[in-house]
């Protein structure tokens, strides 16, 4: 009977080795998955940080984006606006080339008339130089009206 006691004892004690290894070796396991969690919630509130920050920068880019595209618009109308500016000044301009033109015409026109009477004019002080014996005598029909 001692000698089952002594099995029976024998056989406790290395049941509670076992058991002891076991909760040694569990403990071993949580404290491993203790680990992991603690690594797997900072590697998530990591991601979680570049999440926020690359939502602030997208927020940021897409507002961006909006402004750029206003300014844009802004841009084409004024482009738009110049462009209707320059065809009115391009207008103005070939008004204005048309408007010489005529008038360089006129003056033309105006010197050779001018020339034309400088002309007459010279002539009627040469006849008249010339004749100027014969005033006396009445001078024809035409040049009547010319005589001073």
């Amino acid at each position: 009977m001692e000698e089952n006691r002594r099995e029976e004892a024998e056989r406790r004690r290395e049941m509670m080795a076992v058991a002891h290894e076991a909760i040694a070796q569990k403990d071993k396991e949580l404290e491993k998955r203790g680990e992991e969690i603690n690594r797997l919630k900072e590697s998530t509130k990591q991601d979680s940080d570049k999440v926020k920050s690359l939502s602030v920068d997208l927020q940021r880019k897409e507002d961006d984006s909006s402004d750029l595209k206003e300014k844009l618009a802004d841009y084409k109308k004024q482009i738009q606006q110049v462009q209707k500016e320059i065809s009115t000044m391009r207008e103005e301009e070939k008004l204005s080339k048309q408007k010489l033109t005529d008038m360089e015409k006129s003056k033309r026109q105006l010197q050779s008339d001018i020339a034309s009477r400088d002309r007459t004019i010279q002539t009627l002080r040469v006849v008249t130089t010339t004749h100027q014996g014969f005033l006396e005598e009445p001078l024809p029909v035409q040049c009547q009206d010319v005589v001073p």
